[in-house]
């Protein structure tokens, strides 16, 4: 594409012609090439990486080329012409080539192109997820609740799991009061427990008749105490919560889009806790890092499936944790304003980030233009984590 567009174009100027008109002169009888003079596949796949490369692969071709004499070339009579009017065939045919005409050239396979087509559709509505069925873990308040608006606006139908039912009434008042037209149910659960994890699958393809989408959002955070005086139960709690129901969760879900057929996706939230250590946070950043590596090794494990599963790494996000929720802290806005000029020197953006900076990042991984990812843990932390 970038030899279509770039330097081969100024070897001969493309003329301005009406879009039909640009459309029809690379089929044209008159100016194309016949089958037996053209480059072979090869040379013309090459002509859409570079100049040098389009030019190179030409000329060897020509240098290979025999005349139809048996001789060398340029011993048949008025053949340099014929050389050069083929040449000159080609070239104008590449200079002129416009991307519609090089995707023809090289189409994708038939599936893929008509997700392209499905996914450009539903960015002109504007509904990325329109009609997808999601499963969102913690959605009752924090980045599940900011995920679960920006996939109601996306046209995905939901299913919002939490512990409190008091969050999941919340997030439902938003929910209607968006404005945005969205089927949606709430199931209060602990994802640390397997029946209450089936539970939730269970309510949702009874409710929506299948799962496209699953969101790993539940979590929690530790008392900020060191390991030496770490109570076992605190452990176990936040490896619970945290990793044990990414593994409940995702394994539930894979079990359903294999038995649908045409994959899914695992879209699971990590920390930049999960790559880089915090005294004092230790629990919680064993079990970020598991679900990272999780991640990559699920992802090669469901890939012949055709599920996707990636994670987010959110660094410094204001969501009722940060604020201390479940250390009593949350109504004490001084350890708020204490911890972020802190931790705001570290940040080269300059600002904490929101639910909806992750959002944006999950509803990206869950559409179409994600198909080619898998296994990846991407950082959304303003700058503070860069590996």
């Amino acid at each position: 594409m970038d030899c279509l567009q770039g330097l081969c174009s100024r070897t001969a100027p493309r003329e301005r012609t009406t879009p039909r008109q640009s459309r029809r002169a690379h089929v044209s009888i008159a100016s194309a090439p016949s089958r037996a003079d053209a480059a072979p596949r090869n040379s013309r796949r090459y002509c859409h990486r570079g100049a040098s490369l389009c030019g190179l692969e030409l000329e060897d071709h020509r240098s290979r080329h025999r005349s139809s004499h048996g001789g060398e070339p340029g011993n048949g009579p008025g053949w340099g012409r014929q050389r050069r009017s083929r040449r000159d065939a080609r070239l104008h045919a590449v200079a002129n080539a416009s991307p519609l005409t090089a995707r023809r050239l090289h189409p994708p396979p038939p599936g893929v192109r008509l997700r392209e087509l499905a996914s450009k559709a539903d960015r002109r509505s504007g509904m990325l997820l329109k009609d997808r069925v999601a499963i969102v873990t913690g959605g009752g308040r924090g980045i599940g609740r900011g995920t679960a608006l920006r996939f109601a606006a996306e046209g995905a139908k939901l299913a919002l799991a939490d512990i409190e039912q008091a969050h999941l009434d919340e997030t439902a008042r938003e929910l209607d009061a968006s404005g945005t037209a969205v089927d949606y149910i709430t199931v209060r659960a602990d994802v640390s427990s397997s029946a209450d994890v089936q539970r939730i699958f269970d309510a949702t393809v009874e409710r929506f008749g299948r799962l496209d989408i699953l969101v790993n959002n539940a979590g929690i955070g530790n008392p900020p105490v060191p390991i030496i005086s770490m109570p076992e139960e605190a452990w176990d709690r936040t490896i619970a919560v945290n990793l044990k129901s990414v593994f409940l969760c995702s394994k539930a879900a894979a079990l359903q889009f294999i038995k649908q057929g045409g994959g899914g996706r695992i879209i699971s939230v990590a920390s930049q806790a999960g790559k880089t250590g915090y005294a004092m946070l230790t629990p919680y950043c064993a079990s970020k890092a598991g679900i990272v590596l999780f991640t990559q090794a699920f992802a090669k494990e469901v890939a012949a499936h055709k599920i996707n599963v990636n994670c987010v790494c959110p660094g410094t996000i204001d969501t009722p944790l940060l604020r201390g929720a479940g250390l009593g802290l949350e109504n004490n806005p001084a350890f708020f304003d204490q911890l972020v000029g802190t931790v705001l020197p570290a940040i080269p953006l300059g600002r904490v980030g929101y639910p909806a900076d992750v959002a944006k990042v999950i509803t990206f991984l869950a559409g179409d233009d994600a198909d080619y990812m898998t296994g990846q843990a991407i950082n959304i932390s303003g700058g503070q984590e860069m590996h």
